[in-house]
């Protein structure tokens, strides 16, 4: 938010503002700044201000916002807060990958999945041949099921791939 006191300009930075949000604030204001009407002085002040971290200065040219007001917008940020929290806790209990897709490919020995890609059925996507291999083939391959081979960082996948079939 820019805020123009006519003496000051004030840019009230939301905790979850990121580095390029704060640059970008500054370089809005001094934006703002040049294509004054009025012709003001670049040399004007150009305060940060940072929420939670509202001095009295500040929160004096929102006069409505009294204690109250402060109190209601704490309670906001623990209701967001308690929504994150529940939303993690649902999001880890309904994880999508235990519906996995596995099952859905049609399955090939692990032999017809080595061979080069211009010699694989039409089926089979060269960058998923692992989708592919029967979940008996795929846990003694790979040393896990394949839910919990999903759940890894798509570089540890793409590593391991490589590695057991040459599968990428």
């Amino acid at each position: 938010m820019l805020l123009d006191t006519n003496e000051s300009i004030y840019i009230w930075i939301g905790k979850l503002s990121t580095r390029e949000d704060q640059r970008l604030s500054i370089q809005t204001a001094i934006e703002y700044l040049q294509t004054d009407p009025a012709g003001r002085d670049m040399n004007i002040s150009i305060i940060h201000i940072k929420q939670e971290k509202e001095p009295p200065t500040f929160i004096g040219f929102f006069p409505n916002m009294g204690q109250e007001v402060l109190e209601v917008l704490q309670d906001i940020r623990k209701n967001k807060t308690r929504y994150r929290t529940e939303k993690c806790e649902y999001e880890r209990h309904h994880d999508k990958s235990d519906h996995s897709d596995f099952d859905q490919y049609d399955k090939y020995p692990v032999n017809i999945l080595k061979e080069p890609n211009d010699k694989l059925p039409a089926k089979i996507n060269p960058l998923n041949k692992e989708l592919h291999l029967t979940h008996d083939d795929f846990v003694s391959l790979f040393k896990m099921p394949y839910l919990q081979f999903e759940k890894l960082p798509r570089w540890k996948q793409q590593e391991m791939k490589k590695k057991v079939l040459g599968l990428h």
